[in-house]
């Protein structure tokens, strides 16, 4: 999959705020948009946080316009919910790209 599709986003914003919950993020690991872990513009990052959040997979300050539209995330804000575990360990999907990626291979074992 690419860098830049849905799965592959979810997956690493799922595993980072995973790693965040448990305590094993440090204080330069960030959600920033057009980086190389997240290379996407800040439009479809916020947008894809808001379906995440949409499908209680997170929680966190995501502002939205009268039409529903994202307009602003507090990326720092974000926290991983009991259904956003859940989708990081059973989904097919999120778990084949979860193992290509290097920073989910800490939690994954806890998963085993």
């Amino acid at each position: 999959m690419a860098k830049n599709d849905y799965y592959t986003i979810v997956a690493k914003i799922l595993v980072y705020l995973y790693r965040k919950y448990k305590g094993l993020t440090s204080d330069n690991e960030k959600i920033i948009p057009m980086s190389s872990d997240y290379p996407v513009e800040e439009k479809q990052l916020m947008e894809t946080i808001g379906m995440m959040q949409e499908q209680k997979f997170i929680k966190g300050t995501i502002v939205r316009e009268w039409g529903g539209e994202v307009v602003m995330v507090d990326y720092d804000s974000l926290k991983i919910t009991p259904q956003g575990i859940d989708y990081l360990r059973e989904n097919s999907t999120i778990r084949k790209v979860c193992e290509t990626l290097k920073e989910a291979a800490q939690i994954w074992s806890l998963f085993m």
